[in-house]
């Protein structure tokens, strides 16, 4: 069984890698997409680290909603990158921010809380 702070350092790099990936669809709808890449890096980050975390102390397949919702992000971050360096329009990326969005709501809820030992 994984321990309790190995769970909690996920749910920190879930929880605020999200936030990021909030901030940057936003910004990406207000159409200021160099400082949106700065929200897209941070988030990408933190998921990553969430996802070296996950492997060191999962087996593979055992929460398959956080291997989907960690896929779903990779995809999603590569939409907007793509997308701001070839100048395309926004319409991809909101399809891949609604499926990142709801891995993220179907992931379990040990991976979305954050204790106050965190802050």
């Amino acid at each position: 069984m994984v321990d309790t702070q190995k769970l909690k350092t996920i749910s920190y790099f879930v929880v605020s890698g999200w936030h990021k990936i909030e901030r940057c669809y936003e910004l990406i709808e207000e159409e200021k997409h160099t400082i949106a890449v700065a929200y897209l890096n941070q988030s990408s980050a933190l998921i990553q680290n969430a996802y070296s975390v996950y492997k060191q102390n999962f087996e593979d397949g055992e929460s398959q909603e956080f291997e989907s919702f960690y896929a779903q992000f990779d995809i999603f971050n590569d939409e907007v990158l793509d997308s701001v360096a070839t100048d395309h329009g926004d319409h991809y990326i909101s399809i891949y921010f609604e499926e990142v969005k709801e891995r993220y709501e179907n992931l379990p809820t040990v991976f979305k809380t954050i204790s106050d030992s965190n802050s």
